[in-house]
């Protein structure tokens, strides 16, 4: 299973990277932090867009400004309207991109060919354990 887990990381970062390469708005751009889990000290890797990261930092600033220390994180996951907005326009982004463009539309084949079989492989190995949406309809 980890075998497959990396050939989806592999190309999910592809495609990203052929994202990034086409895009022009910076804000729309995928960038990866390496981030602390939740109560752990391990770290992995997060891809999140500029305009999340930016807007997710903005949020905290003003939270804790207002002195919503400890509340500033669950407030700032839950994004605002701006977010919401941008989304959708990356979202239109994407699709355009991938009509157009064939190098984009290949690594997001090949990208969405790789998470379904790491996803199929995940619930044959966990079975009802899995995610619902691993589980085959």
């Amino acid at each position: 299973m980890s075998f497959y887990f990396e050939v989806r990381e592999e190309n999910r970062k592809m495609f990203m990277e052929t994202f990034n390469s086409l895009v022009e708005k910076e804000d729309f751009k995928f960038v990866c932090k390496r981030r602390n889990r939740r109560n752990s000290h391990i770290k992995h890797e997060v891809c999140k867009n500029q305009y999340e990261w930016r807007i997710y930092q903005e949020i905290m600033q003003n939270e804790i400004e207002r002195g919503n220390v400890m509340g500033a994180s669950a407030v700032a996951a839950m994004g605002n309207q701006e977010q919401k907005d941008l989304k959708a326009k990356l979202v239109a982004k994407i699709q355009v991109m991938l009509e157009e463009n064939q190098n984009p539309s290949e690594t997001y084949t090949e990208f969405k060919a790789a998470d379904k079989a790491y996803k199929k492989a995940h619930a044959k190995k966990f079975g009802s354990l899995s995610p619902p949406s691993y589980q085959e309809k």
